[in-house]
């Protein structure tokens, strides 16, 4: 129903627009039909349809009557109006001056410069964007100084020219008495949007925030261009000199050694954009004014058994970590340790699992398909940040001599796990209260944890219990049993007593790499709809809509086992 009204309105928008100038073309032509030039007047008039309207005109268009522009002649004369590739802005060279920085430092990779804030009016506020690469490190050295203890660095200058095609500089921005305010690298994945890179595939980002003292804006006289030499810009670093990777190291607190790893893909510091009471949205972000925070993003896999056995420890109802240190790598193609994030006395904040199935994101294995990820958010008391050529960067951080001497090469480590390793399906068990035996089923191919604050959670859910979850699949013959169940929160009588459930999250060969306990649960939602959203990675692996099952459950108690 929505759908058609929505068409609907789109039509009376169409037909309104064109309404006078239909008319003034029907009045003055003597090819068109009188019953037409009345439909038009009947119409507006609301005594015949719009449907009948709509075939008045598609008379006259099959006719000749009206002509429209072919879509050629459309984009031409579109096209016409956008300036050429010499003629607009095509690179952005910031210079940096004043405060601690002795000479002027000019940096031509700078993919993008835009406001922080939407607000009216100009501001001073500004956030420039980049691929990180090696030739930034004296920006990073001033950056650090932010987050590392000692003297605050003074404030800089910052000239930001605006260059087209041809080398002619448009305008250039000043921004004077200039402080950052945030420094962050994240994982820009989104297929929609274009790579700085110009390459189809997801890309490490970084974002520097500054607040100015001013800006001022300089136009150059036409008749007497400035100009650059635009042979020496290069706005896209090669991969050797780029941060492509991360690696990350666990250690202190109750960690005997060091764990690294580097097949955590997505990592970024972060701030929370929505926080209530029950669940926290987080989102990439660093600044230097708030605690640190940050999350890690995976596919869950073998090689990280005891970090899942340690994240279990802040879920099962045994004694709490000590907090520990965490530090990432950024990588560079050539293996170079770009920049490392140092954070100290960190805990878990929320770790989820999910199967992230839309298309609109770069998937991490590189295929063509869904697949299960996890996330953890972790909350800091601080942070510091060494720099490649002028910190002392070892290989890991060392605590133990002994771990020194087995200390992985990680730039010969697969950053991907393989699909035998990783996580790729659920195998659910319901079992307890009034299931006369354990019901199993190995068709649920999403699983997503939530609370009863979820923005996922059912509306009608009354009863305020600390955990759940939600499952889907498509409806199907061997699940009778557990319909059958599932009616009697439907149909009148005696709801069903609480039930235990247990999620067996298996590798591609077949190795739980963790079981989702949840004990005294109900049924609080079934929802039966068509999937048919393109975007979205159908089950049955059909390029297709489908019909799915959606089921949610609340639960009194929750447990992490993993082997």
């Amino acid at each position: 129903m929505r759908q058609t009204v929505f068409l609907s309105l789109i039509s009376l928008i169409f037909l309104v627009g064109i309404f006078p100038l239909l008319t003034s073309a029907i009045a003055q032509s003597s090819d068109v039909p009188d019953w037409v030039k009345n439909n038009a007047q009947w119409w507006a008039e609301g005594k015949i349809s719009e449907q009948e309207y709509l075939n008045a005109i598609q008379f006259l268009v099959d006719e000749g009557i009206i002509k429209l522009k072919s879509s050629e002649e459309t984009m031409t004369v579109a096209s016409s109006s956008v300036a050429t590739d010499n003629d607009r802005v095509q690179y952005y060279v910031v210079t940096i001056s004043s405060g601690d920085f002795v000479d002027e430092h000019t940096f031509t990779t700078f993919s993008s410069k835009s406001p922080v804030t939407k607000k009216l009016g100009f501001d001073s506020y500004l956030r420039l964007e980049s691929l990180p690469s090696k030739d930034k490190t004296e920006l990073y050295k001033f950056l650090s100084r932010y987050m590392n203890p000692g003297p605050l660095p003074q404030p800089i200058d910052i000239k930001i020219d605006l260059i087209s095609g041809d080398g002619t500089i448009i305008f250039t921005e000043n921004y004077g008495k200039c402080e950052a305010t945030g420094f962050s690298t994240y994982t820009q994945d989104w297929f929609i949007m274009f790579s700085y890179s110009k390459k189809q595939q997801a890309e490490i980002r970084e974002s520097i925030d500054f607040k100015c003292g001013g800006v001022k804006l300089i136009v150059y006289d036409p008749d007497k261009p400035k100009t650059y030499d635009i042979s020496s810009l290069n706005p896209i670093p090669n991969d050797n000199d780029r941060g492509l990777s991360f690696v990350t190291h666990f250690f202190d607190g109750d960690l005997k050694q060091v764990h690294s790893s580097k097949t955590f893909q997505r990592f970024s510091p972060s701030v929370d954009k929505i926080e209530t009471d029950f669940f926290t949205v987080t989102a990439p972000g660093n600044p230097f004014d708030e605690s640190p925070q940050f999350f890690l993003e995976s596919l869950p896999s073998k090689d990280r058994q005891g970090y899942y056995k340690f994240l279990s420890r802040y879920i099962n109802p045994v004694k709490t970590p000590e907090p520990f240190d965490v530090s990432v790598d950024l990588i560079t193609g050539d293996g170079t340790i770009l920049l490392r994030g140092n954070y100290v006395d960190c805990n878990l904040n929320n770790f989820e699992m999910k199967l992230q199935d839309s298309k609109l994101r770069y998937s991490i294995t590189g295929q063509k398909a869904s697949e299960v990820k996890d996330k953890a958010d972790f909350g800091c008391a601080g942070q510091h940040l060494l720099v490649h050529g002028f910190d002392e960067i070892d290989i890991v951080p060392i605590k133990d001599i002994n771990f020194q001497a087995s200390t992985p090469d990680f730039t010969t480590l697969e950053s991907i796990p393989r699909d035998a390793d990783r996580a790729q399906s659920y195998v659910i068990h319901f079992f307890n209260g009034e299931f006369e035996q354990t019901h199993t089923s190995d068709a649920f191919p999403k699983f997503r944890s939530i609370s009863w604050e979820d923005p996922l959670t059912p509306v009608n859910q009354q009863k305020k219990y600390n955990f759940g979850f939600i499952i889907e699949s498509l409806p199907s013959k061997d699940k009778k049993e557990l319909y059958d169940f599932l009616s009697r929160y439907v149909n009148p009588g005696k709801k069903p007593e609480l039930f235990d459930v247990n999620i067996d999250v298996l590798t591609g060969d077949g190795t739980i790499l963790q079981t989702l306990e949840y004990t005294g649960c109900e049924a609080v939602d079934l929802e039966v709809f068509l999937e048919q959203k393109s975007w979205i990675y159908s089950y049955s692996g059909k390029n297709q809509a489908e019909l799915r099952e959606k089921y949610s459950f609340f639960c009194d108690g929750h447990l992490v086992n993993v082997p």
